[in-house]
């Protein structure tokens, strides 16, 4: 069984981003970035189900990005991925539709059993990528799968809402995106992590698609105003019931 995993790197959510000079994208500059966490959980359970497959199967990489993107690609190998394929992207800004038609003509050379990915990508948060490959490769899609299982050529997963779960049936190939809970991600052990840097790793030029949708403008949120003591014990109730009832609104 064939297993392709999409990949992506983001910014690390402990680094302090700042919006570069045009105003309209992430100032790259001291950014520290790590593989997608919902990624991460995509990777690790594709490598269970490989290794619950009687015949045994491949796990493969897929990252749209910068060519320096191979570190967080190299990562996602030393997790024990087989091997992967880089899409060097030089485009300055790319659309969900663009990324998505990128990935779906490189899976379609690679003709996967199954597609797993992370729900979504928690620096853009859009979550429309993943459907729009399904849809491009003509594949059943299943999303926000929080326990899944594979027997031969079918595909049973739960996909939990407020208040009960859902259960659907998929036959192969499909496309999944995964919630967090699902599995635990492996850290990496040393020799994994050596052996990494010599698995093979395709890179290949990513084609230049005109987006269809503009950045007009980013912006940071404000900075959150700092707080205010009324007083100590009793005496300070009426005064904070006040705050609380005219400024925050909340009672």
């Amino acid at each position: 069984m064939k297993i392709a995993v999409l990949v992506k790197r983001v910014a690390d959510s402990e680094t302090r981003v700042k919006v570069g000079g045009d105003g309209t994208a992430v100032d790259p500059a001291g950014v520290q970035y790590v593989i997608n966490p919902y990624d991460e959980i995509a990777v690790e359970q594709a490598l269970q189900l490989k290794a619950g497959a009687s015949a045994g199967g491949e796990v493969i990489i897929v990252c749209l990005g910068p060519k320096d993107a191979a570190k967080e690609v190299r990562k996602a190998l030393a997790m024990t991925a087989d091997s992967a394929v880089l899409l060097a992207d030089e485009m300055p800004y790319r659309d969900s539709y663009g990324t998505a038609k990128v990935l779906a003509d490189e899976l379609k050379e690679l003709s996967p059993d199954l597609i797993i990915s992370g729900r979504i990508s928690i620096d853009s948060q859009v979550g429309a990528v993943a459907p729009m490959v399904a849809q491009m490769l003509e594949m059943p899609l299943i999303t926000e799968v929080s326990s899944l299982n594979l027997e031969g050529e079918t595909l049973t997963c739960e996909r939990a809402f407020e208040g009960g779960k859902e259960v659907v049936e998929a036959k192969l190939p499909a496309l999944v995106t995964v919630q967090k809970g699902l599995v635990e991600p492996r850290l990496p052990k040393l020799p994994d992590i050596m052996k990494a840097k010599k698995k093979p790793m395709t890179e290949k030029p990513a084609a230049e698609i005109a987006p269809k949708i503009k950045v007009l403008s980013m912006e940071l949120p404000p900075p959150r105003a700092g707080g205010e003591i009324v007083g100590e014990g009793a005496e300070a109730a009426p005064a904070l019931v006040k705050k609380l009832k005219d400024e925050a609104g909340v009672l």
